[in-house]
């Protein structure tokens, strides 16, 4: 009996570290943004799940919505870096996507590409980007099949 206690003392203590480490690595994982702020509009928050393209525009971005474009004071890449990667895509140097906004992705002549957002913007994309729009091709095959 004493063995067994000892065992499962030596047990409990083990999981009691494997949850202090899995707790205190949960708290260094990068926190995206569920909103973006625009003071202009008297300091308003606009849900990421409506923004629907981000257009870079020298030191300031444009953050296109159904219904409205804002515009912050932010560069793109700084605003890209605090977006959710599984949600928003970079697709040219200019855009940030939502990629729940994508409805498809259009080839044109040559090696062209643009996406077709739900709002019927079609977005060029960069030579750069390619790799990732192609995850959004191979994507909706999966779904669609």
């Amino acid at each position: 009996e004493h063995a067994r206690t000892e065992i499962y003392r030596r047990k409990l203590e083990e999981l009691s570290a494997l949850l202090r480490n899995y707790t205190s690595f949960s708290r260094d994982i990068p926190q995206y943004l569920s909103s973006l702020r625009v003071e202009a509009d008297g300091g308003s928050e606009i849900p990421a799940d409506l923004v629907m393209l981000i257009a870079a525009d020298g030191n300031y971005v444009r953050i296109h919505t159904m219904a409205n474009v804002h515009e912050i004071r932010d560069t793109l890449s700084g605003m890209g870096s605090r977006l959710d990667p599984a949600q928003f895509a970079r697709v040219h140097r200019s855009y940030l996507v939502n990629r729940n906004h994508v409805r498809s992705v259009v080839r044109k002549e040559g090696a062209a590409l643009s996406v077709l957002l739900s709002n019927g913007m079609e977005i060029p994309v960069g030579p750069n980007y390619r790799a990732e729009v192609d995850s959004f091709e191979t994507m909706t095959k999966r779904l669609s099949a």
